[in-house]
């Protein structure tokens, strides 16, 4: 029954993912693209991400959902920051979200500011995703004994 649990976790935690990406492009004209590429990019990051944190849950032991949360949290912050940190680097001048996140090569207090906060709601998204997988693979409801 556990492996079914799992299992069911790793197909329905990564469509918070899916809805969280595609709801602005809701009425957009390749709105079943954008599906099938959301789709495809949710159950990656999931995997990876949670691969990632499921081996440092099992190096400290830790089992309970708030831990699951943090550190999913801080797996996909840190990779996120590293990543969009890094790909930065790469531009002479990069706008984003309406804001030059790059100029002349270096990037921007702005530019800064925007990735912190943009590693944030990823983060915390993440976690979210982490939660439901939690709940539907791990959570074990408390029985009462009755002797």
């Amino acid at each position: 029954m556990r492996i079914f649990r799992i299992i069911a976790g790793i197909l329905i935690a990564p469509l918070v993912f899916v809805i969280v990406w595609s709801a602005p492009v809701i009425e957009h004209s390749a709105f079943y693209n954008w599906i099938r590429i959301n789709t495809f990019m949710a159950y990656i990051t999931f995997l990876v991400m949670a691969w990632i944190s499921h081996f440092f849950l099992s190096k400290l032991k830790w089992t309970k959902l708030w831990q699951y949360c943090l550190v999913m949290f801080i797996v996909t912050f840190v990779m996120y920051m590293t990543l969009k940190i890094g790909s930065m680097n790469m531009y002479e001048s990069l706008f984003h979200s309406q804001t030059q996140v790059v100029e002349n090569g270096e990037i921007t207090k702005a530019g800064y500011i925007l990735e912190f906060k943009n590693s944030v709601y990823g983060s915390a998204l993440a976690s979210l995703s982490m939660a439901i997988f939690w709940l539907l693979s791990v959570f074990k409801k408390k029985t009462s004994k009755n002797n």
